[in-house]
């Protein structure tokens, strides 16, 4: 079976990364951010996860919507923006499959 992708406890919020757990509270906007964008299937590696969340928190969250939500459709964009280069990169031979 596989391993939740957080869970709740009476202290907070754990979130199972590539980087290792993450503990915050559940009303932090970092820790909402974080469990949209790990919902939306998104790589948890220490680095990606840093640099998106800069991102996030420099341009700020579009208005009337969530952390969570903004997390989660900032991981779908970054799935099809990958999806993208990769075909475009196989269209100019670039990559051998």
């Amino acid at each position: 079976m596989e391993e939740a992708a957080y869970q709740q406890t009476s202290r907070g919020v754990v979130i199972h990364t590539n980087g290792g757990l993450v503990r915050g509270s559940k009303r932090s906007p970092y820790i909402k951010w974080l469990m949209g964008w790990k919902d939306a299937g998104r790589w948890t590696g220490p680095a990606t996860v840093r640099d998106a969340w800069a991102n996030a928190w420099k341009d700020g969250k579009p208005s009337g919507c969530s952390w969570y939500a903004y997390g989660y459709l900032m991981g779908r964009e970054q799935s099809r923006g990958y999806q993208l280069a990769e075909n475009e990169f196989r269209q100019e031979g670039f990559l051998p499959w």
